[in-house]
């Protein structure tokens, strides 16, 4: 078959990630005919759109997601199931509850209380209903996160020359008897002076799916600890090994759709910087000769009890 000369890699990439992740965790859930159905960070619908499916029209799902234009992707890509509403909603404020089923694939790593959330989201189960909750295993995208950050702190530490002094010579002249002054001060102890703190590197915080801080479960024994600690019974919790091959630009598609490239900071760069910023991550990845990765995810499913 010839290719696609439209497509720009976004059908390639949904097959091959979000495709495999959403199967993954329908085959764990088994949506039913006729069940109500809540999806937690629909993002574009690639969990969504198949589960609204799978209920048939006497069903229904609910999927939400905090981000508009994810929203807006996943009531697009299911227009034609009247049996699909998508709701632009924080996950963990949403109130509606009493389903069959409530999953959540990949959404805890993008909340700043994954416990509290996880909680919320179990209570929105009927009694006897199911909750499947997937999350990145322990070491997926662990390489490319490397990537992305030397990527990134190269963009943004990049010289301003605009903000140089036009004349970096008088400017030091002028500053010198002030500088001296302020070296004498500095240099007697502020018994009342906080204690300096390293403020943690940008891209590490809870909400990476690979950082060494994050308190998500990274094995199917702790995810299913979680579970249970969530008040859930028949706990069923698996590892599903799956590698990417890097080819193309698809380290660049991964990177955004798994947050290693936070929304907010590609926000904060016009065009010309994010094409700097993908050019670097290309290179990074090219130069560490990273020809595929690790992109595991744990499944685990628990029911509410009756």
């Amino acid at each position: 078959m010839e290719p696609d000369p439209t497509d720009d890699g976004t059908l390639a990439f949904d097959e091959a990630f979000w495709g495999a992740v959403a199967a993954a965790a329908l085959l764990r859930s088994h949506p039913q005919f006729d069940e109500t159905v809540l999806d937690a960070w629909c993002r574009d619908g690639s969990v969504a759109v198949p589960t609204a499916e799978l209920v048939g029209p006497g069903g229904h799902v609910d999927a939400i997601d905090p981000d508009a234009s994810l929203a807006a992707s996943a009531r697009e890509r299911g227009a034609d199931l009247p049996q699909l509403t998508v709701h632009i909603a924080d996950p963990a404020e949403w109130t509606t509850g009493d389903y069959d089923l409530v999953q959540c694939v990949l959404g805890l790593a993008s909340c700043g209380a994954p416990d509290d959330t996880a909680r919320h989201l179990v209570s929105l189960a009927k009694p006897g209903g199911r909750v499947v909750i997937s999350l990145w295993a322990d070491g997926a995208l662990a390489p490319l996160r490397d990537c992305v950050l030397a990527a990134l702190s190269a963009e943004e530490t990049e010289p301003d020359e605009a903000s140089e002094p036009a004349d970096t010579a008088q400017s030091d002249q002028a500053s010198e008897p002030d500088a001296a002054a302020e070296s004498d001060e500095a240099s007697e102890p502020d018994a009342t002076a906080e204690p300096d703190e390293t403020p943690e590197p940008e891209g590490t915080t809870e909400s990476d799916p690979t950082s060494e801080t994050s308190s998500l479960p990274g094995t199917p024994g702790t995810l299913a600890a979680m579970l249970h600690e969530l008040g859930l019974a028949e706990v069923r919790a698996e590892r599903v090994d799956r590698h990417l091959d890097l080819a193309g630009d698809l380290a660049w598609r991964l990177a955004v759709a798994t947050g290693l490239l936070p929304a907010e900071r590609l926000e904060a760069l016009d065009e010309a910087g994010i094409a700097r910023v993908r050019a670097r991550l290309l290179d990074e990845v090219a130069e560490r000769a990273l020809t595929r990765v690790d992109a595991s995810t744990l499944v685990a499913v628990g029911r509410r009890p009756a």
